[in-house]
């Protein structure tokens, strides 16, 4: 493995791409959280398993359907939904899965496709594997789809193997409660949280170097912490931000520290760069923090340094809550 380069106030765009919108799956920073999440997908394997992880915008789910598409058993074939807009019919989303399988859609009817996609299941079992479809923005199907998710799962069985994994804002579990048949159907549930002040500044700190990027020639470490501070914690807003600031300031005079972060408090460009689109929920700011002031005191010392706590559990006085598993018959809740 290559050492990361020393870069330079040139490498500039390097930096910049680090941070950028289409980043590839190896500037996915695993947190506790995500790769509890990851761990727990093994469970796709089991025909008829339906899987649910909700988090609010920018908390790291459509990276993690990338990354889950890369990282499960070669035994496992992902299908991957089309996006979903108001154009979506039932017969589209199945139409986007049959053509996310390589096969071309023959069906015109819910029923025809729906068979005809439990078809495709079947030819895999021969050769010892499943299908494993995966919804993106399961929050934004309709009742109709959803009800189209729950034949599928519960027709599924060691001759057609096909399991389920949504992954959407939290309300995907309300809505999913509100169909019992579809929640009896629920195998587990996940919700993904804030990262830690600690996981926030880990996660800059492995894009960057995931680019080639020496992290502390471009973020200081205090910068780190104050990025997931004023975040709130979220992936998404982290990365907006991170790359913000270095937009703003450049690297010319030295790396991005805690001062340029903490000017963006109040900035309403770093508002817009981490709040999503009206209606869909705003994203967390930390309170305590303002333009040009300090940020909440409780990680510093009596002279207002910051105390030292890299080495502190990412779940542990963070401002993160500890994932809560607690089972039944046949769920686990996060």
């Amino acid at each position: 493995m290559s050492q990361p380069r020393i870069i330079q106030p040139h490498d500039l765009s390097t930096a910049l791409d680090a941070f950028g919108p289409d980043a590839p799956t190896s500037a996915f920073y695993p947190s506790l959280g995500h790769q509890d999440a990851l761990n727990r997908l093994s469970l796709l394997a089991t025909p008829g398993v339906l899987i649910l992880i909700a988090g609010e915008t920018g908390m790291g789910k459509s990276m993690l359907v990338a990354v889950a598409a890369e990282t499960l058993p070669p035994t496992i074939a992902p299908v991957i939904a089309g996006p979903v807009d108001e154009t979506t019919t039932d017969v589209r989303f199945l139409k986007s899965l049959i053509t996310a399988t390589g096969q071309r859609p023959q069906g015109r009817t819910g029923l025809e496709l729906t068979t005809e996609l439990l078809s495709w299941a079947g030819s895999l079992a021969g050769s010892g594997r499943s299908a494993t479809i995966i919804v993106d923005d399961a929050h934004r199907r309709t009742g109709t789809q959803l009800e189209v998710i729950r034949t599928l799962v519960t027709t599924a069985s060691p001759t057609a193997p096909l399991s389920v994994l949504l992954l959407g804002e939290p309300d995907l579990l309300d809505r999913v409660n509100r169909k019992r048949n579809l929640a009896r159907r629920v195998t587990l549930h996940y919700a993904l949280n804030p990262l830690s002040d600690t996981d926030g500044a880990a996660l800059a700190a492995h894009r960057l170097r995931s680019f080639g990027c020496l992290p502390d020639t471009v973020l200081s470490q205090d910068a780190g912490f104050e990025l997931a501070r004023l975040a709130g914690g979220n992936p998404g807003a982290i990365v907006r931000l991170a790359r913000l600031a270095i937009e703003e300031n450049g690297l010319a005079s030295g790396p991005i520290t805690e001062r340029h972060i903490l000017a963006l408090a109040g900035d309403p460009a770093a508002t817009s760069a981490f709040r999503p689109a009206p209606g869909s929920g705003a994203l967390p700011v930390r309170p305590g923090i303002r333009k040009g002031g300090d940020a909440m005191n409780e990680n510093r010392n009596p002279d207002g340094s910051r105390r030292a706590n890299v080495a502190q559990s990412a779940h542990e006085k963070t401002g993160a809550p500890t994932p809560d598993f607690s089972s039944d018959s046949n769920r686990l809740s996060g």
